[in-house]
């Protein structure tokens, strides 16, 4: 029992005032507050959701060693999100990556990017991306039954492999030859797996195929959505956020071992001009 007290005293340090990890953070919610603001005046609902969502409820902010941010929202709604973020100026400071703005971006769900930081991700994915900044992260749910995760997975796996072995800038045959990949993959492969979810159980939606994250949520536990805190702030949050993150984590007050925390981001650059 002491192991276990010394363990959350040391996790809940992790963001201490001044550390790297709390600037981290500190951006990542100045950029969710500019999402938030853009989706309040343009009527686009959205939600914390995944390790966000459990903070909010649990720490009523970040997970304490927690260093990525995510929202969610339905697929309609992603994409009215994504046609605003495509236009906006780099004066603003940040930039939509997407496979329409990154040609080697091939994730199916996108993220908002600092132009003026620059960070390392542990699996190298962001190798060869044009958008290299502190990222939020903005999924889309939609039907996606777990058979059909599994088929993408191993769609999605080739996919990947193929990014990480072109570069995009360099090298046009290899451009048009990821590009053929990832359209018939995102394009007609996934959608037909969507609709068989969509007949099968079409009260249930998910995260989309090719993340990785196969979690099934009612349609229920959603709307309407309701306002939470998070680091001092109100922010969306599913209507019975208990369910989703049961359905996700199981018993999610429970804290993890320290020697289990995994990280998404092996370095950190603030600040940086012109970056890109």
């Amino acid at each position: 029992m002491n192991k276990e007290k010394a363990d959350i005293d040391l996790l809940l340090q992790l963001n201490a005032e001044g550390t790297s990890l709390r600037r981290h953070q500190q951006k990542m919610l100045e950029m969710l507050r500019f999402i938030d603001d853009l989706c309040r005046k343009n009527g686009i609902p959205y939600f914390l959701s995944g390790g966000t969502l459990l903070g909010a409820v649990r720490h009523k902010g970040f997970i304490p060693w927690d260093d990525d941010l995510d929202i969610a929202l339905l697929k309609k709604d992603h994409k009215k999100l994504h046609r605003l973020l495509k236009q906006l100026p780099d004066s603003c400071g940040y930039a939509l990556q997407a496979n329409d703005t990154d040609a080697n971006y091939v994730a199916p769900y996108e993220k908002l990017r600092c132009l003026h930081s620059v960070i390392k991700e542990e699996n190298s994915n962001d190798r060869y991306y044009k958008y290299n900044g502190i990222y939020i992260d903005l999924f889309f749910l939609e039907p996606a039954l777990k058979p059909c995760h599994r088929i993408a997975y191993y769609m999605q796996r080739l996919l990947l492999a193929c990014a990480r072995r072109t570069d995009c800038r360099k090298s046009h045959v290899r451009h048009i030859l990821l590009r053929l990949c990832y359209q018939f993959i995102h394009r007609i492969a996934y959608p037909i797996l969507v609709s068989i979810s969509r007949l099968l159980k079409p009260g249930s939606v998910s995260y989309p195929l090719g993340s990785f994250f196969n979690t099934q949520f009612k349609k229920e536990w959603i709307f309407p959505l309701q306002e939470m805190e998070f680091e001092g702030y109100s922010f969306f949050a599913p209507r019975d956020s208990d369910a989703m993150l049961k359905a996700q984590y199981g018993n999610y007050w429970e804290y993890p071992p320290a020697d289990k925390i995994e990280r998404h981001i092996t370095k950190i650059d603030f600040n940086i001009n012109d970056s890109q």
